[in-house]
């Protein structure tokens, strides 16, 4: 049986859950978030507490919650019960993620003393606002390219940075667990790849290797990943 969706599910309830804080009033959602907590202190006590914490930071949850489901059928049956109450019941709405794009459209002109002005929302519709456009005009595109090509070089050297940061397969367990989750991920795909090693981007690989790497901090990373060929 497939746990993977459940586990989805119920992780995604718990992340509203918590949002709500200790306090919340009893709901089908703090019973089901309840029932993980006390199912997940059995295995590690500081689980839920740090996904609580930040739960946006969700691969060990995820992963004990999948050992838990098919390892304990009596808890996977009563998981199975309250994620049925809760999407029966009156959910509070997801967290609402939105980002900001500022952007501005100029119009240059010279004014008699020969500044130039900026406004927020001209548009250049017709010829003879672009007219207004001398050598002051082109000393402006100038400094467009200058910031372009800069640019480009400063976020070429920091994707670089970025590469040479990632764990490799001689890194030890330590290194990896210190590195960030993005770059965990990017290189467990990368070494599974190299050590023909498939199903990396299953969502519990990457908590699988966290787990095992947590008790071998020495351990070689490549090691680590081999032994789960066959496993994701």
């Amino acid at each position: 049986m497939d746990v993977t969706p459940m586990v989805i599910e119920v992780v995604s309830l718990l992340a509203r859950a918590v949002r709500l804080g200790p306090s919340a009033p009893a709901s089908p959602l703090t019973d089901l978030a309840r029932l993980v907590k006390q199912r997940l202190d059995t295995m590690d006590p500081n689980a839920f507490a740090q996904f609580a914490k930040n739960p946006t930071n969700d691969s060990l949850i995820g992963y004990l919650l999948t050992r838990a489901v098919e390892s304990d059928s009596a808890f996977a049956s009563a998981l199975t019960a309250r994620v049925g109450q809760v999407q029966r019941s009156a959910l509070p709405p997801p967290p609402e993620f939105s980002s900001t794009v500022a952007s501005q459209e100029v119009h240059l002109g010279h004014s008699s003393a020969g500044n130039i002005h900026v406004t927020g929302r001209d548009h250049l519709t017709d010829n003879s606002k672009k007219s207004t456009i001398n050598t002051g005009g082109v000393f402006v595109s100038l400094v467009v390219i200058v910031a372009v090509v800069v640019g480009g070089v400063f976020a070429a050297n920091k994707a670089g940075e970025l590469l040479s940061t990632q764990p490799t397969a001689a890194s030890t367990c330590a290194q990896f667990l210190d590195a960030d989750n993005g770059d965990q991920q990017r290189s467990l795909i990368k070494i599974a790849q190299e050590k023909g090693v498939s199903g990396a981007g299953s969502p519990l690989a990457l908590p699988a290797v966290q787990y095992s790497c947590s008790s071998n901090p020495t351990a070689k990373v490549g090691d680590v990943i081999a032994r789960f060929r066959g496993q994701f």
